[in-house]
């Protein structure tokens, strides 16, 4: 009777292949992840706009929004008539987001120094400009005068979302891009 040294080739190509099936599950599992992550967070930015847009035509005193990225994620600061609502961390996970200004020049997330601020015009609706909207925020922006942002792309896994705002009218939706 012969001994057994090792493992044979079917062996071996047997557990290669449960490898690689085990690696295509994970992948594709990590990818559902995170692209409900930025479904999420793309939903979060559309209700937290709407409710702004609410307050700001409704109620005396500021309603803004800011919005920025983090080493934990996406967060939200809505302020009511200048209070600070507590602020919402919209996903936990750092996801790729970028927005596009009016001249259609793409910029990379917005930074907690340098966050993305929106607050409506209380007699139109329509969105103020990006500085309008810091200064009535109390903060200093300096993104060009007369800038309004147009979408924000929020992407995860193998899905882009995006935000698109119309300056003109106030109105924004979502879509899968």
């Amino acid at each position: 009777m012969k001994k057994s040294r090792g493992f044979t080739y079917i062996e071996l190509l047997v557990v290669m292949a449960i490898l690689a099936v085990a690696a295509v599950l994970l992948l594709g599992s990590l990818s559902v992840i995170y692209s409900s992550s930025a479904k999420s967070c793309a939903k979060s930015i559309v209700s937290a706009l709407s409710e702004c847009k609410v307050d700001a035509m409704s109620r005396t005193g500021n309603s803004y929004l800011l919005f920025y990225q983090t080493d934990e994620g996406m967060v939200l600061d809505y302020y009511r008539s200048g209070v600070l609502i507590p602020p919402e961390t919209v996903v936990k996970k750092v996801l790729n987001v970028s927005w596009t200004d009016s001249n259609g020049t793409v910029h990379s997330a917005p930074t907690e120094t340098m966050p993305l601020c929106f607050t409506f015009n209380r007699s139109t609706g329509s969105f103020l400009t990006l500085d309008e909207s810091a200064s009535a925020a109390g903060k200093t922006a300096g993104y060009g005068t007369g800038l309004y942002c147009r979408s924000i792309q929020v992407s995860g896994g193998s899905q882009t979302y995006t935000v698109t705002l119309v300056p003109a009218t106030g109105r924004f939706g979502l879509e899968l891009s």
